[in-house]
Formats: C-alpha cells, structure tokens, sequence
C-alpha cells in the first residue's frame, strides 16, 4: 500500500468501519463523478473473505449515468478498498418518474 501499511493493515481498518464510516469514505469516491452514495435501506449481500461468509450492506449509486467504464472503476474501487460486497446504480427514482410510471 502507498501509505506504507500492509494489505493485512487494511483489511483490519475495513473490517472495523461503521457504517456512517463506509458510506462517508464511499461519498468521497464518488463525488468526483458528480455522484452520491447511499444505502440500499437495511439490504445486505453475502460475499466471501478469506475462508468465511461476509454480509456487509448495498451501496447505491445516486446521479447522472458515468458511463459504464467509470461505473466499473468506482464499483472495483469500493469493493476494494471498503468493507462492501456489492455496488449498484440506480437509473431513476420513483419520484422523478412520469405519472403512471
């Protein structure tokens, strides 16, 4: 790692985070992008570390369409660098649709 902290060092500091945490470090990501992060309400996807099962919560990405390579690069980053299984985008809000929708 750049900073000089092993990659052991970094899962130890994921694994620790709360959730007001992964979501501000997550925002910081994103926000370049002209993007928000949010949580998917109290959804959570099993994933797998090491030998064991993790369930850590959904991040939503909220915001104009990047384009799917940037959406590949920021999905890759949180995933890598937080405590998160699983990064989605959403395309339109229920109140930002048309009537009837």
């Amino acid at each position: 790692m750049e900073d000089g902290s092993s990659e052991t060092d970094a899962g130890t500091r994921r694994a620790s985070m709360s959730r007001d945490e992964i979501l501000a470090e997550a925002n910081r990501i994103v926000e370049p992008f002209g993007l928000t992060a949010e949580f998917l309400g109290d959804a959570h996807s099993v994933g797998v570390g090491g030998d064991a099962r993790t369930y850590t919560p959904v991040i939503v990405l909220v915001g104009p369409f990047p384009g799917y390579d940037v959406l590949e690069k920021i999905g890759s980053r949180i995933w890598n660098e937080l405590n998160i299984n699983r990064v989605t985008f959403e395309t339109a809000r229920r109140e930002s649709l048309p009537e009837g929708a």
